[in-house]
């Protein structure tokens, strides 16, 4: 196969080779560059190459373009002559003797002797001309490699060793071999069927040599082998190349070990587990595990996926040990440990207040020269700058054109050439060949404009079935990026940039029988991309001291396009859960350095801002470790400190400026949330370790402070945000404020960075309280009233409010706030005080009620507002003083109980967590539990636990915790409704009955208390009290075994009882008569519940059969054909299910599967229309 330099219109023919095995690319969710569906195109591939024969016809023209090729193809054999000849000269060396292949003491020097004889190799400070001539530059390697490929159809062991052992030992190949041939070199080796010892230590030798380079690329392999096989079901000896790969990256590692690699192989070896034994051999997942025990894995993410390996019965036991074992030796028995072990730190635990300030210990260490300004400046010179010379555009066009005449002439030629490359993707994008099979392409250019042609071509080929091509059809544009004449070279690398974006994929050779449909983002930084683009953002960072205008822009246009192209290329590795290439470029690349340098020498230029942004965006969401990188290695918080001071200096309204300040605090404030976005938590809002790690640094720069400090000076703007609001977010100038609340919503996850609001008598929370939230507020109340109760939250200002009532609920979790605003009314009201905080969050809880009253659909903003409502007001109820006086003058009570009484599937997870706490809270005073209805509590806490016991069947989105719900029902026994509550149970809700418990002292100290309230539950069982922190760390090795068995018994105990309150058969009409009512969710509800009765037996494969059914009708085709299999599993002759998965093949695009689960049916049924009908569509 030829993968040199291709003229466009040259197709590649193929004389004995028709059709070849090719698996295709793993099918992956990620983000899309449009409206289309993201994996529609990917699907309809991947279910036209379900059989991973490709057939290579596609690819190939007859005739006169065979002809050309032919021609074409002597001519490369002539140039590279010298490389065809060492391949020749290889092949006829001695062959070695099986004894020495086998025997276990064989070592290189044997073989180095036979090419020193050969002269192959020679002596010190000597060259082989042979092998001089045969490599010249990195070009003769690639087309050596091709030769090899060709020319070995069935490569002997001699000839690998050889091959091997020539790469390791010829000290001119050290600086010649890129990343590119290092991975064409390992798939030839290890795609060879051939299980020698010897082979596979050679291979590691020669490695040796490039570690730096081959233990990446090596992790490329295994994890590229596992997504490209992901959808497909293997035999364990066809798990070969994955096996060998893992033996070799172990090896490397203990011989030169290194945190990124062992950060690295972690990521890609839980990816491996989590695949599970369905896609991947026993053997495979067992070395994974033991892998991990040598590498001493401690994170929560590596011990979640032995886990599973160990729970599934992935891996053999015998040689992996016991997951017990795992965790002696890897340190983490802490996560063999219930719930409580992660909570039993915070106070509070029946409310969850967060993490309290003064609580926090920092365990973040920061070198404080990372964000020096000087520091940076010192590191860009010492990389990039004493590199960099003047880009003078006429010198340019004298050395490469002579004249501006000539250049135009051979721009147009240029322009010709990248025409004929587009055209000819697309024809092999939509597979017309035949119809051109003897027409030339470059007859066919009809196009002024090649950016938009690209676009158009991409686009065109996205819709059809097939988006495939060859590593000869990028060879042109390739090859032409590669120049160092290249007027059109923006256009070059527009058209690669649009190739990534629309998800093209690349068919690969790596021997003469191995083929590979991957993305095109993988050969492109396996064969130095990023080399590429650094070398030309270097070329014309700097210009002449009296530029002209146009020669200016000209250098602009190239640098922005390269950045263009990173960011394609970084937002398909994060659509692809890229692992090792992202650290490979981290690790080898000063991309980022010349980035941060853009930012820094272009600070003034608006488009330069606008293309940098997105880039470090895609890149952060590849991996954290590049947000790690980019604050502690590359300088960057530096930088943004210095646009920071630049931004400060520019006024308020729009000027004759380069750029206005509106985009300049806009780029800042996305780039310092690009690089640290909030990441789940685990334990009660507070940030988890990595996260911590990054706004440590950020905490230390002083950035934040300065940006609170540079939004009281910008008041004037705050103001015209409301205004903005009032007009639906019509003026963008005030868009950046909304983004700059959000960060410091997310930012005041971090209790230390709270501390920057307290300043100074907290002016700046007052001034966001004021200024933004009450603001809002008010926009948005008038708004409420105007429109009959009709409120829209626009996405800019509707967000900025929610995420303000967010921040404010953070801050509310440290004491010091929380008397702050209950010591005085001012503290928490607007400006004119005709609003406080808590008549904002009553407002809005009674708008929603009424509006879920009056069978209203509440948008998602409308519910996140309504639940952040009251997660305020438990928040400002902590504090006693402000409960008391909420539980005397205020109609909270009567709200809660007005929500509880709204149906269960109303309601989202926040507004009935949020709620539940309230009403726990206002349980400690007597007189707001006076005013509770028992019943309404009972009614709403039952409901839920039926919920519960299908939430793993049927997963509600709104479906809340067993705790909230056991600590609700414990707080009401204990508090002066207790009785009452308890015998209502009795008589009307036996599903509660179980939870009836006395509990009433410490269970370490026995210390009673005279308010029961006031000792602390254990959250993960709600059976045990104590009366501090310190005794519940003192009893929890006591209770630790106790604590798993009582939720394990809870959770049946319900299960049991509601088993007993309800028939499968009354459930199933149920269901039924929610179907009718196209209430397909409650529907779906219903017929999981009917499952789990006993007397269910007789009618599962009908219940699964409704499931399914109902699940069709939303569109989840994925469950619905889950649930028809399920039916299947239990009569395999259910026509009505057999029916059913068919059709859901067919809306998945599966043709050829749902015409095979069709015909199965017909030979069952041979009369059934409805199937009958369905593949006569099909054909």
């Amino acid at each position: 196969m030829y993968s040199g330099s291709l003229p466009p219109h040259k197709i590649v023919y193929f004389e004995s080779k028709r059709k070849v095995t090719a698996y295709p690319w793993g099918i992956t969710s990620g983000g899309s560059s449009g409206s289309r569906d993201p994996l529609q195109s990917l699907r309809a591939r991947m279910d036209l190459l379900k059989s991973p024969i490709l057939d290579l016809e596609l690819f190939s023209w007859n005739g006169a373009e065979a002809m050309e090729y032919e021609k074409a193809e002597q001519a490369r054999k002539k140039k590279y002559a010298s490389c065809l000849q060492l391949v020749k000269h290889i092949s006829g060396l001695p062959t070695i003797s099986d004894e020495d292949l086998k025997n276990p003491d064989w070592s290189c020097e044997n073989v180095e002797l036979v090419l020193l004889e050969n002269g192959l190799l020679v002596k010190e400070n000597a060259v082989s001309t042979v092998v001089q001539s045969a490599f010249v530059d990195d070009k003769f390697v690639d087309q050596f490699i091709d030769f090899m490929i060709d020319e070995w159809k069935d490569p002997t062991p001699s000839e690998l060793i050889y091959t091997l052992v020539l790469f390791k030992s010829n000290k001119i190949l050290n600086n010649l071999l890129k990343r590119r041939h290092i991975m064409r070199i390992c798939y030839f080796v290890l795609t060879c069927e051939t299980t020698l010892d010897n082979i596979q230590l050679a291979l590691q030798q020669f490695l040796e040599m490039y570690y730096s380079i081959s233990i990446n690329v090596l992790c490329s392999i295994l994890h590229d082998e596992l997504r490209r096989f992901k959808d497909f079901k293997r035999n364990n000896y066809d798990f070969a190349i994955e096996m060998k790969c893992l033996e070799l990256i172990l090896v490397l590692r203990v011989k030169y070990p290194s945190e990124s690699i062992d950060s690295t192989l972690q990521s890609i070896l839980v990816y491996l587990l989590r695949l599970g034994n369905q896609q991947v051999s026993k053997k495979l997942c067992t070395r994974a595990v033991v892998a991990l025990k040598e590498m001493k894995a401690k994170s929560k993410e590596s011990f979640g996926a032995v886990k599973k390996a160990f729970e599934t019965k992935s891996i053999s036991t015998k040689v992996a040990g016991t997951l017990a074992e795992y965790c002696q030796i890897t340190n983490t028995e802490k996560y063999l440990e219930s719930k409580i072990d992660e909570k039993k730190e915070l106070g509070e635990k029946a409310i969850g207040t967060g993490t309290d300030v003064e609580d926090f210990i920092q365990d973040i260490d920061v070198d404080p020269s990372i964000y020096s300004i000087d520091e940076m400046k010192k590191h860009l010179d010492a990389t990039i700058l004493k590199n960099a010379t003047p880009y003078i555009h006429s010198q340019f066009i004298k050395k490469h054109y002579g004249t501006i005449h000539h250049q135009e002439v051979e721009e147009e030629k240029e322009f010709q050439y990248l025409a004929k490359a587009i055209i000819r993707f697309r024809n092999y994008g939509t597979r017309k060949m035949a119809l051109l099979s003897n027409k030339m392409m470059y007859d066919n250019i009809d196009t002024s404009d090649l950016k938009d042609f690209s676009t158009q071509t991409f686009k065109r080929n996205q819709s059809s079935d097939y988006f495939n091509y060859l590593v000869q059809d990028l060879a042109p544009i390739m090859e032409y990026l590669n120049r160092e004449k290249m007027s059109l070279g923006y256009d070059a690398m527009y058209i690669l940039g649009v190739c990534c974006e629309y998800r093209g994929m690349v068919v690969e050779k790596f021997s003469h029988n191995s083929w590979c449909i991957k993305p095109i983002y993988t050969y492109l930084i396996d064969s130095g991309i990023f080399q590429r683009i650094e070398e030309i953002i270097l070329k014309h960072l700097k210009g002449p001291p009296r530029e002209h205008e146009d020669d200016r822009i000209v250098r602009l246009q190239y640098i922005c396009e390269a950045i263009r192209l990173a960011s394609e290329l970084f937002n398909s590795m994060k659509n692809n859960r890229e692992i090792s290439r992202v650290s490979h470029i981290l690790e080898t690349s000063k991309f980022f350095e010349y980035l941060i340098y853009c930012l820094y020498e272009f600070r003034e230029e608006e488009i330069m801002l606008k293309t940098i942004e997105p880039c470090f965006a895609y890149a952060a969401e590849c991996r954290q470790e590049v947000g790690i990188c980019l604050i502690y290695k590359k300088y960057l918080l530096a930088q943004i400190t210095q646009m920071f001071n630049y931004a400060i200096l520019l006024p308020e309204t729009t000027s004759d400026e380069k750029v206005d300040l509106t985009t300049t605090m806009t780029v800042i404030i996305r780039t310092l949330y690009d690089i640290a976005k909030p990441t789940a938590s685990k334990v009660n809002g507070s940030l988890l370790k990595g996260q911590r790690r990054l706004l440590a640094p950020m905490l230390g720069c002083g950035i934040f402070s300065k940006l609170a400090s540079f939004l009281k000076e910008k008041q004037g703007m705050l103001t015209g945000f409301a205004v903005s609001a009032m007009n639906d977010d019509r003026d963008p100038r005030y868009h950046w404020i909304a983004e700059l609340v959000t960060i410091m919503s997310y930012y005041s996850r971090y209790p230390p960075m709270r501390k920057c609001f307290y300043e100074n008598n907290y002016e700046i929370f007052t001034i966001l309280l004021s200024k933004v939230i009450f603001s809002l507020n008010e926009v948005f109340k008038s708004k409420s009233k105007n429109q009959n109760r009709k409120l829209h939250f626009p996405n800019v200002s509707g967000s900025s409010f929610l995420n303000g009532l967010s921040l404010v609920n953070r801050l509310l979790w440290d004491r010091e706030t929380r008397k702050f605003m209950s010591a005085n009314e001012k503290n928490r009201s607007s400006v004119n005080g005709s609003t406080k905080l808590e008549d904002l969050c009553f407002y809005w809880i009674n708008y929603f009620v009424q509006r879920v009253k009056n069978s209203e659909t509440l948008t998602q903003s409308d519910l996140l507002v309504w639940g952040r409502s009251y997660f305020l007001l438990s928040s400002l109820m902590i504090e006693e003083d402000f409960r008391s006086y909420l539980a005397t003058n205020t109609q909270i009570v009567e709200l809660l109980m007005d929500t509880i009484s709204i149906k269960a599937r109303r309601l989202t997870t926040d507004v009935k967590n949020s709620s539940c706490k309230c009403i726990m809270i206002l349980l400690k005073e007597p007189k707001a539990a006076e005013k509770m209805e028992v019943d309404k509590i009972l009614k709403f806490v039952n409901s839920e636990f039926k919920n519960e016991t299908t939430t793993r069947l049927i997963a509600p989105e709104n479906e809340i915790e067993t705790n909230v719900l056991l600590g609700l029902l414990y707080d009401m026994f204990e508090s002066r409704i207790g009785e009452d509550a308890k015998q209502l149970i009795k008589a009307k809700y036996p599903l509660l009955a179980p939870q009836i418990k006395e509990i009433g002292k410490c269970n370490t100290c026995g210390k009673g208390s005279s308010s029961e309230s006031s000792l602390k539950r254990c959250s993960a069982c709600n059976s045990v009290r104590y009366c501090s922190v310190e005794c519940q760390k003192k009893d929890w090795k006591n209770h630790k075994e106790k604590c798993k068995k009582i939720q394990e018994e809870s959770k049946q105990t319900i299960a049991t009882a509601l088993q007993k309150v309800y028939s499968a058969d009354k459930l199933k009409t149920k269901g039924n008569n929610a179907y009718k009512e196209n209430d397909f969710k409650r529907a779906i509800n219903y017929y999981g519940r009917a499952l789990l009765q006993e007397d269910a037996k007789d009618m599962k494969h009908i219940l699964n059969l409704n499931i399914a059914q109902s699940y069709f009708m939303i569109h989840d085709y994925e469950q619905s054909m889950k649930y028809a299999d399920l039916a299947l599993e239990i009569d395999p002759s259910y026509i009505k299910a057999i029916h059913r998965k068919a059709i859901c093949l067919k809306m998945l695009n599966r043709n050829s599967e749902a015409l095979s689960v069709a015909n199965k049916g017909l030979s069952l049924s041979p009369s059934e229309k409805q199937l009958q009908d369905l593949v006569a569509s099909l054909k």
